[in-house]
């Protein structure tokens, strides 16, 4: 994940014991500590709930993590298609703020307005990292999932201008997404997984 002109989506697949966790807690904390939460914010869900209890307060909701706009176990698909929908109108927000100063992505919009004067405006990335995705493909209902893939799709094809980019992490990636919306990921990392 960059913070360059070439920024992607990325999928991450990797076995039990195979270091996805290490992977992912190592690449939160090269994040958090390269980039600064007016820079880069994350909405962190977590599809069996084990790894991102760590960052947050005990007994509470609440991250650890300033960067963190939202931190969630669960398994709920409504949620999951209320966080996709509302990137996709938070990215539809900051393409009317780049028509606005004549721009199309977010680094020429971020430069422009810091030149203008105007740093009160500046956008932050956004990276959604969603652990064992592979569960939206497997315990959702149908008319859910539905739901799911067109939004997984809009924000796979559209996001990456925008700045609104997506890792997905599982133990394998059969039977997720079309090999179109697949294309769209082109950050690779394969962990000791299978073939698929």
């Amino acid at each position: 994940i960059t913070m360059s002109d070439m920024p992607v989506h990325g999928l991450a697949a990797g076995a039990t014991g195979a270091g996805k966790s290490v992977f992912i807690n190592q690449l939160l904390a090269t994040l958090i500590t390269k980039y600064p939460p007016s820079t880069l914010e994350l909405i962190l869900i977590d599809f069996k709930n084990a790894e991102f209890p760590v960052l947050k307060h005990a007994d509470t909701c609440i991250s650890r993590i300033p960067h963190a706009k939202i931190l969630a176990g669960t398994k709920d698909g409504e949620y999951i298609v209320s966080v996709f929908e509302y990137l996709l109108s938070d990215m539809e927000k900051r393409n009317e703020k780049f028509t606005k100063y004549d721009t199309k992505k977010l680094s020429d919009y971020n430069k422009k307005v810091r030149a203008l004067g105007h740093p009160e405006e500046i956008i932050p990335r956004t990276l959604l990292l969603i652990d064992e995705f592979q569960v939206m493909f497997t315990q959702m209902d149908g008319k859910t999932l539905e739901r799911i893939q067109v939004l997984l799709t809009n924000l796979a094809k559209l996001g990456r201008n925008a700045g609104v980019h997506m890792l997905l992490t599982s133990q394998s990636m059969a039977g997720t997404m079309s090999q179109d919306v697949k294309d769209q990921f082109s950050f690779r990392v394969a962990l000791r997984c299978s073939a698929d």
